[in-house]
């Protein structure tokens, strides 16, 4: 059975499960919402949060992101806390099994260890994530390296760390704006 999917990502919801499709924006306020969590419960799902933030800008990625700014990221991470509380609220009490979490961006890597437990913390109390799911992180090198930041995510269950190496050529680093990692 192919698995469900939640993307949690600014202003946006999009689930799709071998049942339906479902796109809207604010959908959590909304009764159909709710509706189509409820039919998906019992079934795997996948979910994917956006971390939008990166301490440089590369100019060939194409997806969402801001410069880093530690109160920008604050003032997200809180919002993005109370859009997962808005899924518990519209989730039946039973929890939905996980088997499977990516955390992309932008880099999450920027996020703090603080930030990362409580992240991991409303995720565990909202959701079934058993110890065999896969639990991928983006990352680069620099926020990475940070004490203590891969053995956390190791201890909060991460199974993967994903981080690219686009080039090594220092024109081609140049010419896209990728910065120097470690």
């Amino acid at each position: 059975m192919k698995p469900s999917y939640f993307y949690l990502y600014p202003q946006n919801v999009f689930i799709e499960s071998p049942k339906y499709r479902f796109k809207n924006t604010n959908a959590t306020n909304q009764p159909l919402f709710k509706q189509q969590l409820s039919n998906i419960q019992g079934e795997k799902a996948s979910i994917y949060i956006h971390i939008p933030f990166c301490k440089g800008l590369c100019h060939y990625c194409p997806y969402y992101k801001l410069n880093f700014q530690a109160e920008k990221v604050s003032n997200y991470f809180d919002l993005l806390l109370k859009e997962l509380a808005l899924y518990k609220q519209s989730l039946p009490s039973q929890k939905l099994k996980i088997s499977s979490i990516y955390f992309g961006g932008g880099t999450p890597s920027v996020l703090s260890i603080d930030q990362i437990s409580r992240l991991f913390a409303e995720l565990n109390q909202i959701f079934n994530i058993h110890s065999g799911s896969e639990i991928t992180f983006e990352g680069e090198a620099r926020s990475l390296l940070s004490p203590g930041k891969i053995a956390h995510l190791k201890k909060m269950g991460v199974t993967r760390i994903s981080f690219g190496v686009q080039t090594f050529d220092p024109k081609i680093r140049k010419n896209e704006n990728l910065k120097t990692s470690v």
